[in-house]
């Protein structure tokens, strides 16, 4: 209960960012785990049985996202960063949430049908989504 609790602060954290130096200090890797794996899920789509399902795709966003991580907590730590590589990886992992709050609401849209309609909004929300994720990076 007291990880659920953390990573829920850290969500919240995530939505409305300011500064604190003691959620740094209190890495977890439970909440960007939490967050790869709903967005590799949601990448996966279509059915089970079918055979040109998007298979790759939950392989892809754990590689892509968890290889990326490492080389830029490498490239911080070669540039003389003082946070330790769990605590990098740990504010790297939470960073994606903006991206699966995008796509949470753009398979939501989808499930409603697709038309221009539907593209407009998928790119309004994924658009939304982009000026969270950078308008809360500067507030940091």
């Amino acid at each position: 209960m007291r990880d659920l609790k953390a990573v829920g602060k850290k969500f919240v954290h995530v939505m409305y960012p300011r500064k604190s130096s003691a959620l740094l200090r209190d890495w977890d890797l439970w909440g960007p785990l939490v967050l790869c794996v709903s967005l590799a899920l949601m990448l996966q789509g279509g059915s089970a049985d079918s055979k040109d399902d998007g298979g790759p795709q939950f392989a892809e966003v754990f590689v892509i996202i968890w290889f990326g991580a490492v080389v830029i907590t490498l490239n911080s730590k070669l540039l003389g960063g003082t946070i330790s590589f769990f605590q990098s990886l740990c504010v790297l992992g939470y960073c994606v949430m903006p991206l699966t709050v995008a796509m949470l609401v753009c398979r939501l849209v989808l499930l409603a049908g697709a038309g221009t309609v539907s593209f407009i909004i998928r790119l309004i929300v994924v658009g939304a989504m982009f000026a969270w994720s950078t308008l809360g990076e500067s507030s940091l």
